[in-house]
């Protein structure tokens, strides 16, 4: 929730912070969707602080998780509809 938080206040380096600890740590707490969702959370923060690769790969981590999901998971389709307009630009985000 914090890092949700963070995306909302547009502190997305934050947020990166929050949803890392959950990737990192994926056996603290209660087993759950957390982790995927973590990728997401991370994949948008990633986004919108310009890191388009980064992004990329949190949502092709995401997607690989849950490839077994049904397709009309909710945020499954968001994220999906998401991906792909991920544009590389010349001289934005890293390489």
């Amino acid at each position: 929730m914090r890092g949700r938080a963070f995306l909302a206040a547009k502190q997305f380096d934050l947020a990166a912070v929050e949803f890392r600890k959950i990737i990192d740590h994926p056996t603290a707490g209660i087993v759950s969707a957390n982790v995927a969702l973590a990728h997401v959370g991370m994949a948008r923060a990633r986004s919108l602080a310009g890191n388009i690769a980064g992004s990329r790969e949190e949502y092709e981590t995401f997607f690989a998780l849950w490839k077994e999901a049904e397709p009309d998971v909710p945020v499954l389709c968001q994220a999906k509809s998401e991906y792909p307009k991920l544009v590389r630009q010349p001289g934005f985000g890293r390489p």
